[in-house]
Order: C-alpha cells, then sequence, then structure tokens
C-alpha cells in the first residue's frame, strides 16, 4: 500500500500555466476537488467556490476539452448526475503536483515564512534580511509584520522589537499551538494507492510554506509509525485524530532535538496510560530521543482521547458514569438541549466527545477540524444550539472552545436534527364505500405519501359530524361542502388524477407557510451608507430598537457581543448574529443593510440578519433556517440585497431570489 499525503491549501493557489495551457485559480480548485473526490455536481462546486453553476459549467466545458487531449484520463459529464474523472487520475495529479508554485508571490505565503523563521529561532531577525530571502521590498515585509503581529495576539503572543530586529516573545506551548496550526492550513489529506510490497510507503509533498514549519521526513517516518502503532495496540484513529496526533508528535520529536522543551504542567503527575508508553517506547527507539515526562502527558491526552472515540469505546449509557466528568456532562447535555429532545444515541456520543475534550482543551491541546467554514456555512441552526451549550460547558470548566471545536459538536447536534422526522400533514379519511374500499384507500395514501401525512382515523360521513376536526386535512370519498376545514375529494381507488391533487395541496400547503417572511417587519430593517460602519454599532442599533418596541429585554446588547465572541456569525458577505430566547418577548428577524460594508470582527459584510427568535416560532424554526440556508447560498441575491434600500424592495429581492 503507497499513501501518499498531499498537503495543498487551495486558497494558494494562483493562476497558473501546464502543459502550455493557461489554468485560472478556480479551474485549478476544480481539478483539485475532482481529483480528491469520485463524483461531484455543478451545485457541490458551486457552493465549494462561491459563483453560480453557470460559472461552473463554462469551467467545466473548458476543462473537458483540456482533458479530453490527455491520453490516461477522462472528464465525465453527465445530465442531471454530475462530473467525474475515469482512468489514471494520478496522471492528472502529478501535473499539477509537479508544477512549481513561487511560494513569495502570496501575501498568505510571505506570512506563513516570516512566522516559520520566527518560530524556529530564539534569535532576532532583521526586516531587511527578510526582504532580501523573500526578494521582497523592506516595506512589503514591514506590512507583513503587521499581519504578524494580530495573528500573535490572537493567541496570546507578542512580537517584540528591539536593536537587534525582532523576535516572538512566547511560551514554548504557545509556539507549538501556532505551528501546528499552519501545518494544519496545508494540510491536505491522504490517498492511497496500491502497491507491490507489503509495506506501507508514505511520500509526503507540502505546497506551500509548511516545510519550514516541519522537516517532511520527521514526519513521514512518524506517519508509518503510527500505523504500526495501531496495529500493534488495535485502536481505532479517526483521519483527523491521525492527523492532529501525526502533527503533533513531529513537531514535538523537532523541538526535542533543539532541546527547547514544554515547561511541568500541573497534570504531569498524572499516570500515563498503558497505550501511552507503548507509542513513547516506539518514538525513543525510532527517533534516538528521551521524551521527558512533561511531553509524556500531552501525548497522553491525545491517546486517552483516542481510546475513548466512539470506534474504541462501548457506547453503554450506564458505563458514561465512570468518565471523569461523565455524570456531569450528561447532566449539563440534557438541560441545555432538552427542548430539542435528546436521545441516548446523542448523549452517548456527545458526552465521550465533551469528556476527551475537556481534557484535552485544560491542557490547551485542540483539534483541528478542516471543514470548520463548511459546517458553519451549511448547518447554521446546529452550529447556533452548539455555541449556546458549549458557553455554559467553557464557564462550569474554565476552558475555551475555539471554531473547530464547535464545529465538531455541530454534527453531533446536525445528527440529532436529522433524525427527526419532517412535521406530516395529519390526514382524516372519510370513506363510506365498505371496509375494504377504505383499507385500499388508506394504503394507498400511505404508500404515495408516507413521509408527508400521518392517517390520524379513517371515518364513515356519519363519525366525521361527530368529530371535530382542528387542524387535520380531510381526504374524503364524497364531496363534503360549508365546512372550515380543507377537503380534497377523491376516488376510494386513489388513481392518478387523485394522486397528484393531493401532492398539488400538500406541496402548496408547504409554500404557504412562509415562516421566515411573516418573521421580517419593516420596523426592524435598516438601510444605510454610513462609512467605517462596524459589528458594535449595528448591534447596537438593532437590540436598542428591539427594547423600545418592547420586542426584548434589557442586557440583549451585551448578550449579543458576548455570543460574537464566542465565535463570529460572519460568513462570506453576510452575518447573522443571534441571542438566547430568555432576551426575546415577540419573535423577529431584523435586517440590517450598507453597500458601503460592516466591518464584522475583521470580517466585510453588507447584510446583517438578527435572529430574535423564541419559543413561539418553535414549530417553525426548520422552515425559518430552510428559507434562510437558500438565501445564504443563493450568491446573485446577497449581491441584490446590497442595492435595497426600503423594506418594500427588501422584500421584493428576497421573494424573487427564493
Amino acid at each position: 500500500m503507497k499513501i501518499e499525503i498531499i498537503i495543498v491549501h487551495l486558497s494558494c493557489i494562483q493562476e497558473v500555466k501546464i502543459m502550455g495551457i493557461e489554468f485560472s485559480e478556480r479551474q485549478m480548485k476544480i481539478l483539485y476537488f475532482l481529483i480528491e473526490n469520485e463524483h461531484t455536481t455543478y451545485k457541490e462546486l458551486s457552493e465549494q467556490l462561491y459563483v453560480s453553476t453557470k460559472t461552473i459549467s463554462k469551467d467545466i466545458l473548458i476543462l473537458k476539452e483540456i482533458i479530453q487531449k490527455m491520453p490516461d484520463v477522462q472528464m465525465l459529464v453527465q445530465p442531471k448526475k454530475g462530473v467525474s474523472l475515469i482512468g489514471k487520475k494520478e496522471t492528472l495529479r502529478n501535473l499539477l503536483s509537479s508544477h512549481k508554485i513561487n511560494i513569495a508571490d502570496s501575501p498568505e505565503d510571505r506570512l506563513t515564512y516570516v512566522f516559520a523563521k520566527l518560530l524556529n529561532t530564539n534569535d532576532s531577525l532583521k526586516i531587511q534580511n527578510l526582504a532580501d530571502e523573500l526578494y521582497v521590498s523592506r516595506s512589503t515585509v514591514e506590512s507583513t509584520m503587521k499581519d504578524v503581529r494580530k495573528r500573535l495576539n490572537k493567541h496570546g503572543m507578542s512580537l517584540v522589537s528591539d536593536r537587534n530586529g525582532v523576535r516572538i516573545k512566547a511560551d514554548e506551548k504557545s509556539k507549538r499551538r501556532l505551528m501546528s496550526e499552519v501545518v494544519n492550513y496545508y494540510w491536505g489529506g491522504f490517498t492511497a494507492s496500491n502497491s507491490k510490497t507489503d509495506l506501507l510507503d508514505l511520500n509526503i509533498n507540502f505546497i506551500g510554506e509548511a516545510n519550514n514549519f516541519l522537516n517532511k521526513d520527521i514526519l513521514k517516518k512518524v506517519a508509518e509509525l503510527l500505523n504500526r502503532y495501531m496495529n500493534k495496540t488495535q485502536l481505532k484513529f479517526t483521519d483527523y485524530e491521525f492527523q492532529t496526533l501525526a502533527i503533533h508528535l513531529a513537531i514535538a520529536i523537532e523541538r526535542i532535538e533543539t532541546s527547547n522543551f514544554l515547561s511541568r504542567s500541573n497534570n504531569s503527575e498524572e499516570e500515563i496510560s498503558e497505550n501511552t508508553l507503548i507509542l513513547i517506547k516506539m518514538i525513543e527507539k525510532a527517533f534516538s530521543i528521551i521524551v521527558p515526562i512533561d511531553e509524556q502527558a500531552y501525548v497522553d491526552i491525545h491517546i486517552t482521547s483516542i481510546e475513548k472515540n466512539a470506534m474504541n469505546h462501548d457506547l453503554d449509557q450506564t458505563k458514561l458514569s465512570y468518565l471523569d466528568m461523565g455524570v456531569e456532562l450528561q447532566e449539563l447535555v440534557r438541560i441545555k438541549l432538552n427542548e430539542f429532545y435528546p436521545d441516548e444515541e446523542l448523549i452517548n456520543n456527545l458526552v465521550l466527545h465533551l469528556n476527551a475534550a475537556v481534557k484535552r482543551l485544560k491542557l490547551g491541546v485542540n483539534i483541528y477540524n478542516p471543514y470548520t467554514d463548511k459546517i458553519k456555512y451549511s448547518f447554521k441552526r446546529s452550529f447556533m444550539i452548539s455555541v449556546d451549550l458549549l458557553e455554559e460547558i467553557e464557564e462550569r470548566f474554565c476552558i475555551h472552545f475555539n471554531e473547530d471545536e464547535i464545529a465538531y459538536v455541530t454534527l453531533h447536534i446536525q445528527s440529532l436534527l436529522d433524525r427527526y422526522k419532517p412535521d406530516k400533514t395529519k390526514v382524516i379519511l372519510v370513506c363510506s364505500s365498505g371496509y375494504g374500499t377504505s383499507k385500499l384507500l388508506e394504503q394507498r395514501i400511505n404508500n404515495g405519501f408516507a413521509d408527508m401525512v400521518e392517517i390520524e382515523d379513517v371515518l364513515s360521513i356519519n363519525e366525521l359530524q361527530d368529530r371535530k376536526v382542528t387542524d387535520e386535512l380531510v381526504i374524503s370519498t364524497i364531496p363534503i361542502e360549508n365546512t372550515n376545514f380543507p377537503v380534497i375529494v377523491v376516488s376510494p381507488l386513489m388513481l392518478g388524477a387523485d394522486v397528484r391533487k393531493v401532492k398539488q395541496y400538500l406541496q402548496l400547503n408547504e409554500q404557504t407557510e412562509d415562516a421566515f417572511l411573516n418573521l421580517l417587519d419593516k420596523r426592524f430593517c435598516f438601510f444605510t451608507h454610513q462609512i467605517k460602519d462596524n459589528q458594535v454599532n449595528v448591534l447596537n442599533i438593532i437590540t436598542k430598537k428591539l427594547v423600545k418596541e418592547n420586542y426584548a429585554k434589557e442586557g440583549i446588547l451585551e448578550g449579543a457581543i458576548k455570543r460574537e465572541k464566542l465565535s463570529s456569525t460572519a460568513m462570506n458577505d453576510f452575518a447573522m448574529p443571534h441571542i438566547e430566547v430568555d432576551f426575546i418577548k415577540k419573535p423577529v428577524i431584523c435586517v440590517y443593510v450598507n453597500p458601503e460594508g460592516i466591518d464584522w470582527d475583521g470580517a466585510l459584510v453588507h447584510s446583517v440578519f438578527f435572529f430574535a427568535l423564541n419559543e413561539k416560532v418553535k414549530p417553525e424554526l426548520n422552515k425559518i433556517y430552510e428559507t434562510f440556508n437558500e438565501i445564504a447560498s443563493n450568491h446573485e441575491l446577497l449581491a441584490n440585497l446590497k442595492t435595497s434600500s426600503s423594506f418594500e424592495k427588501l422584500v421584493y429581492i428576497l421573494k424573487e431570489g427564493l
């Protein structure tokens, strides 16, 4: 088996020329995505690259024509099915991998290069020397240094300047955390291909500056060692656990070899697990080093977390009490998620995950999540629910969950919501043709509309007169007039025309329940051209109006700002702040539009949707978020929103786009 680790970050790809053919940045991203995935669709690509399906279609036509000239690989485009590569994808992969991208052309790559230089030395670096190495001006490096300072400040680190140059002021733990973050940034995953030998052969490619942080030969050796370790201990790793541990170990080994050690932590005296000791012995033998007890403690955090993941743990709910914080976390999860009716599957999986996460975070060890942005964008409601839950856990255990951690919890919440069946239309059948025909009608409706309707009762016309009908749909084999409830008349045989009649009603009924648009209110829609607008100003305007109109309680502004600090709600060109239901008296969705742009904690947005929701709209929440997801994924609609200057135009644009 041959496994190649491709470390690619698509944002670093620029317009390039391969085989004399010029590829745009977007076309290069499409090719990489197709290589890594068996099959995709125009819609999926448009969501990945934030462009319309029409734009994707044009790119695919160009790429198909180019790839047709290659002997070993072809692009298959099937209407309504999607796009796939057939043949030897390695031919295309090797062609792309062999192309050298100028690492100093991109501001992000210059930033990474400078980080690597600063983190790998304890000495000061001169600005002019960095400029000479990068073949750029001194002013360009000074501009890069501003970004370095911002990034370091977010990690609790600082950049110190003296007569000798600049250097990072930080402890070893902080330096390693930043190194790990940068290497993860360039991680592209694993690909496997057959080999003539039984040995595991690992090839590693870095695209970008990750190789300045990490010796790829050490990472290759660590990955091979971890595969042997997995076979020896029979532990099962997720891809992300393998990735996180491999990078942690590779960085640790390099730092130990250069006598840069982690300082003693309070947890260093805890007993190291047997599986961790096995791994430590393998590392010491393979790299001829001694791993100090403090380093062992950090490795132990990873291993004990892996030991307790769902693949290695018996999900017996009664055993949760044996976890370090199992009882406390179980109680907290049940209380915080009570309104979503958490099932045992969620409780078991989530408590196992959180127990390991709390232990990790107490020692400052985060897990990287390559799909954070996609999860946050695709599962907005679940992400919000996760933020609510983790805010309570943060306060209880004095830890901090970053967005990568929140995204993993979001997947558990989304799985719970997916297990709920959508609301069904309640139906009463009225049939006076006898038992046989009424059973046939019931069966045919169940067969045709099982996911859409729930038959509550089968009645005769006389029985219907004694029955109080509220929100049910009546499907009858005989005409019923002068009623205050909906009636559809069908044949007892439920023929094609009858099926179409019921289907039309159900779809129309769904469309008329426009839960999202009904929550818009002219009083809470704001339009401005203010220059240098920002997050705090927008939240202040919206929340002040909500309190004034008696839609919200005092303290809502502070609550909204606190939530944004936990995780920014800026996504692409919009932001969607929200607040706990306890602050809201009446539900409403506020909209704020500024074509000049709004600085939303460093991100530039033009539209803000403030979700001021409470228990009153709980039955409609799925519909509300479904509609908003349509808005958020429609980039043309979002662009048009910037032109709206009145409530009427805003509603018109939304209705046209939906």
